[in-house]
Protein backbone atom coordinates (compact mmCIF):
# COMPACT_ATOMS: atom_id res chain seq x y z
CA UNK A 1 0.00 0.00 0.00
CA UNK A 2 2.80 2.64 1.09
CA UNK A 3 5.39 1.64 -1.64
CA UNK A 4 2.29 1.91 -4.35
CA UNK A 5 1.24 4.96 -3.00
CA UNK A 6 4.81 6.61 -2.70
CA UNK A 7 5.31 4.98 -6.81
CA UNK A 8 2.47 6.39 -8.26
CA UNK A 9 3.12 10.39 -7.01
CA UNK A 10 6.40 10.21 -8.52
CA UNK A 11 4.67 8.50 -11.57
CA UNK A 12 1.90 11.47 -11.46
CA UNK A 13 4.32 14.23 -11.23
CA UNK A 14 6.36 12.73 -13.97
CA UNK A 15 3.38 12.60 -16.27
CA UNK A 16 2.47 15.91 -15.57
CA UNK A 17 3.05 19.00 -18.04
CA UNK A 18 5.30 20.47 -15.34
CA UNK A 19 7.49 17.48 -15.60
CA UNK A 20 9.19 19.23 -19.06
CA UNK A 21 10.52 22.07 -16.76
CA UNK A 22 12.33 19.78 -14.43
CA UNK A 23 15.66 18.20 -14.55
CA UNK A 24 14.36 15.49 -11.89
CA UNK A 25 11.61 13.35 -10.64
CA UNK A 26 11.99 10.97 -8.17
CA UNK A 27 11.90 9.35 -4.84
CA UNK A 28 14.21 11.27 -2.15
CA UNK A 29 18.27 10.11 -2.38
CA UNK A 30 19.01 8.18 0.29
CA UNK A 31 21.84 11.42 1.50
CA UNK A 32 21.77 13.48 4.80
CA UNK A 33 23.09 17.28 5.07
CA UNK A 34 25.95 18.44 3.08
CA UNK A 35 25.56 15.58 0.39
CA UNK A 36 21.92 16.19 -0.10
CA UNK A 37 22.18 19.71 -0.56
CA UNK A 38 24.97 19.12 -3.33
CA UNK A 39 22.36 16.93 -5.22
CA UNK A 40 19.66 19.33 -4.79
CA UNK A 41 22.01 21.74 -6.21
CA UNK A 42 22.87 19.66 -8.87
CA UNK A 43 19.50 18.50 -10.03
CA UNK A 44 17.44 21.21 -9.71
CA UNK A 45 14.99 22.23 -10.34
CA UNK A 46 13.55 19.26 -9.14
CA UNK A 47 10.91 17.54 -7.54
CA UNK A 48 11.58 14.56 -4.44
CA UNK A 49 8.95 12.50 -3.05
CA UNK A 50 9.51 11.42 0.83
CA UNK A 51 7.66 9.70 3.17
CA UNK A 52 6.50 11.02 6.41
CA UNK A 53 8.63 10.19 9.78
CA UNK A 54 5.96 8.32 11.48
CA UNK A 55 2.13 7.04 10.47
CA UNK A 56 -0.56 7.35 12.93
CA UNK A 57 -2.45 3.79 13.37
CA UNK A 58 -6.04 3.45 14.85
CA UNK A 59 -8.38 0.79 14.32
CA UNK A 60 -6.88 -0.14 11.59
CA UNK A 61 -6.87 2.99 9.49
CA UNK A 62 -3.36 4.53 8.71
CA UNK A 63 -2.75 8.30 8.60
CA UNK A 64 -0.55 8.49 5.69
CA UNK A 65 2.20 11.15 4.70
CA UNK A 66 4.14 12.15 2.60
CA UNK A 67 6.28 15.42 1.51
CA UNK A 68 6.89 16.55 -1.83
CA UNK A 69 10.42 18.94 -1.97
CA UNK A 70 9.96 21.35 -4.30
CA UNK A 71 13.84 22.60 -4.95
CA UNK A 72 14.75 25.51 -7.23
CA UNK A 73 18.10 27.55 -8.02
CA UNK A 74 18.84 30.14 -10.40
CA UNK A 75 21.82 31.80 -11.18
CA UNK A 76 20.37 35.38 -11.09
CA UNK A 77 19.77 34.76 -7.31
CA UNK A 78 17.44 33.86 -4.33
CA UNK A 79 14.84 36.34 -5.37
CA UNK A 80 14.88 34.59 -9.07
CA UNK A 81 14.87 30.88 -7.65
CA UNK A 82 11.17 31.57 -5.58
CA UNK A 83 9.88 33.08 -8.16
CA UNK A 84 11.24 32.58 -11.23
CA UNK A 85 12.79 34.18 -14.20
CA UNK A 86 10.93 33.62 -17.64
CA UNK A 87 13.45 31.42 -18.17
CA UNK A 88 14.12 28.67 -15.23
CA UNK A 89 11.01 27.72 -13.26
CA UNK A 90 10.89 29.06 -9.50
CA UNK A 91 10.41 27.13 -6.15
CA UNK A 92 6.59 28.82 -5.72
CA UNK A 93 5.79 27.96 -9.40
CA UNK A 94 6.54 24.03 -8.73
CA UNK A 95 4.90 24.26 -5.17
CA UNK A 96 1.94 25.92 -6.75
CA UNK A 97 1.49 23.54 -9.87
CA UNK A 98 2.37 20.50 -7.96
CA UNK A 99 0.59 21.27 -5.05
CA UNK A 100 -3.06 21.49 -7.26
CA UNK A 101 -2.14 18.36 -9.08
CA UNK A 102 -1.60 16.19 -6.21
CA UNK A 103 -4.69 17.76 -4.01
CA UNK A 104 -7.13 14.90 -3.99
CA UNK A 105 -4.87 12.80 -5.20
CA UNK A 106 -5.31 9.59 -4.91
CA UNK A 107 -1.96 7.73 -4.84
CA UNK A 108 -2.47 3.71 -5.50
CA UNK A 109 -5.57 3.16 -2.66
CA UNK A 110 -5.18 6.25 -0.53
CA UNK A 111 -6.80 9.29 -1.29
CA UNK A 112 -4.12 12.15 -0.30
CA UNK A 113 -5.01 16.13 -0.12
CA UNK A 114 -2.38 18.89 0.62
CA UNK A 115 -2.35 20.36 4.28
CA UNK A 116 0.39 22.54 3.92
CA UNK A 117 3.59 24.10 1.74
CA UNK A 118 6.28 25.00 4.56
CA UNK A 119 9.53 26.42 3.36
CA UNK A 120 12.89 25.52 4.84
CA UNK A 121 15.32 28.23 5.78
CA UNK A 122 17.90 26.42 6.56
CA UNK A 123 21.65 28.37 6.18
CA UNK A 124 22.90 25.53 3.87
CA UNK A 125 20.17 25.67 1.42
CA UNK A 126 20.59 29.36 0.91
CA UNK A 127 24.55 28.77 1.02
CA UNK A 128 23.72 26.71 -2.28
CA UNK A 129 21.69 29.11 -3.66
CA UNK A 130 18.58 27.10 -3.38
CA UNK A 131 15.12 27.82 -2.57
CA UNK A 132 13.05 24.35 -1.30
CA UNK A 133 9.38 24.41 -0.19
CA UNK A 134 8.31 20.84 0.84
CA UNK A 135 4.25 20.58 0.66
CA UNK A 136 2.75 18.06 2.93
CA UNK A 137 0.11 15.33 1.86
CA UNK A 138 -1.84 13.19 3.98
CA UNK A 139 -5.06 11.17 3.93
CA UNK A 140 -6.59 7.72 5.56
CA UNK A 141 -6.00 4.15 4.09
CA UNK A 142 -7.04 0.88 5.78
CA UNK A 143 -4.45 -1.71 6.69
CA UNK A 144 -4.65 -4.27 4.67
CA UNK A 145 -5.70 -7.99 6.19
CA UNK A 146 -3.62 -9.71 8.33
CA UNK A 147 -2.37 -13.29 7.08
CA UNK A 148 -5.41 -16.29 9.07
CA UNK A 149 -2.75 -18.31 10.26
CA UNK A 150 -4.79 -21.07 10.02
CA UNK A 151 -4.90 -21.06 6.29
CA UNK A 152 -1.22 -21.73 6.43
CA UNK A 153 0.19 -25.53 5.88
CA UNK A 154 2.20 -26.28 9.09
CA UNK A 155 5.83 -25.17 8.89
CA UNK A 156 7.57 -28.45 7.95
CA UNK A 157 11.64 -27.02 7.08
CA UNK A 158 13.96 -24.20 7.70
CA UNK A 159 16.34 -23.67 5.42
CA UNK A 160 19.01 -20.87 6.25
CA UNK A 161 21.34 -19.55 3.89
CA UNK A 162 24.22 -17.39 4.72
CA UNK A 163 26.54 -14.98 3.35
CA UNK A 164 29.69 -13.21 4.85
CA UNK A 165 31.56 -10.57 4.19
CA UNK A 166 31.98 -10.22 1.08
CA UNK A 167 28.73 -10.34 0.24
CA UNK A 168 26.85 -11.18 -3.05
CA UNK A 169 24.84 -9.13 -5.06
CA UNK A 170 21.04 -8.99 -4.07
CA UNK A 171 19.95 -11.16 -7.60
CA UNK A 172 22.64 -13.81 -6.38
CA UNK A 173 20.34 -14.09 -3.02
CA UNK A 174 17.25 -13.79 -5.11
CA UNK A 175 18.57 -17.42 -7.09
CA UNK A 176 19.48 -19.09 -3.57
CA UNK A 177 15.97 -18.52 -2.65
CA UNK A 178 14.32 -19.84 -5.60
CA UNK A 179 12.89 -23.38 -5.47
CA UNK A 180 15.35 -25.74 -5.95
CA UNK A 181 17.99 -23.16 -5.17
CA UNK A 182 20.28 -22.06 -8.09
CA UNK A 183 24.10 -22.41 -7.21
CA UNK A 184 24.98 -22.30 -10.75
CA UNK A 185 27.02 -18.84 -9.67
CA UNK A 186 27.48 -18.67 -6.33
CA UNK A 187 26.47 -20.49 -3.22
CA UNK A 188 26.32 -19.58 0.24
CA UNK A 189 28.99 -19.57 2.96
CA UNK A 190 27.24 -21.50 5.25
CA UNK A 191 23.96 -23.70 4.79
CA UNK A 192 21.64 -24.80 7.63
CA UNK A 193 18.14 -27.07 7.30
CA UNK A 194 15.93 -27.95 10.07
CA UNK A 195 13.35 -30.89 9.05
CA UNK A 196 10.72 -30.52 11.88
Amino acid sequence: MLAEAENALVAAIKAAPIAQKLKQVDTLPDLDGDSLVKRFATDAPAVYVAPAASFGISNSVVTVGFGIACVARNANGQAAARKGDGKMIGMYQIAEIVAALLDGFKAGDVPLYATSISIMNEEKIYKAGLQVAVITLQGKATLPPSIDATSLDDFITLNSQYDIDPHVSAAEHAKWAQEPPDHSTSKPDLTDNVTL
